[in-house]
């Protein structure tokens, strides 16, 4: 038997994965707007309320340009047939999925946000801070994942994976008070510090784990038929 001059002798079979970047690629652009007014409620208080808001546009993003067609047999359909129902089958029958990296990904977020603070008010400084926002997009993670259909970015526009909708931050600082009497480098210059922060959580896409659409991309989002909490007691939450 021969020996495999070049590469390993054991080598899987074809077809492969190949990864590729778009010969079109364009640089990503975005654009942020905002609006804040202030209204000072006292000497040593400040409201602040605020709109912001941004657009992205050309976001990189991952896509296959070799997906197998969608088939009406489902979790029926076999790798073999749908391989050679690829666009690019035979022009190279040896590859099987393109991951190309491109640039036609958007995203928009719109958000309020609200700001209370104090400033040497009894010796408080202080800042409580309200943010809510919905951020969309149609490709959070550019690498190593595909769109459930690489066909239709449109479906993929939704909540973006960091998208926090509700965010609360407050800090308080209190400067005690110097003590009348007794050693002052021992019971000046003392100060108090609270911190705290809340965030609702981010969202999460469950997908289907079996090929029902046939393209055997391995991105298949269930489908919700019914209340996922009915019959479920609230103590559990």
């Amino acid at each position: 038997s021969g020996q495999a001059i070049f590469g390993d002798s054991n080598i899987p079979a074809p077809p492969y994965g190949v990864f590729s970047v778009d010969q079109g690629f364009k640089n990503a652009s975005s654009q942020n707007f905002g609006l804040n007014v202030q209204y000072q409620l006292s000497r040593s208080t400040v409201l602040e309320v605020g709109g912001v808001a941004s657009l992205g546009h050309h976001l990189i993003n991952t896509r296959d340009i070799n997906q197998a067609p969608v088939s009406l047999l489902g979790t029926s359909a076999t790798l073999a047939v749908q391989n050679k129902l690829r666009p690019y089958y035979a022009m190279y029958p040896n590859y099987a999925t393109i991951n190309q990296v491109g640039s036609g990904a958007n995203s928009h977020y719109a958000g309020l946000v609200t700001s209370l603070k104090t400033s040497a008010w009894h010796g408080l400084t202080s800042q409580f801070a309200y943010t809510t926002g919905h951020a969309i997009d149609n490709a959070s993670a550019v690498r190593g994942v595909t769109p459930t259909n690489s066909n239709d970015l449109k479906n993929e526009y939704g909540s973006s994976a960091f998208d926090v909708r509700q965010t609360f931050t407050s800090y308080v600082v209190y400067n005690v008070p110097n003590a009348p009497r007794g050693p002052k480098l021992l019971l000046n210059g003392w100060q108090g510090n609270v911190l705290a922060s809340a965030y609702t959580g981010t969202p999460l896409t469950i997908y289907a784990g079996k090929n029902y659409s046939g393209t055997f991309e391995g991105r298949d989002r269930v489908v919700q038929v019914s209340d996922p909490f009915a019959n479920v007691s609230s103590g559990y939450w």
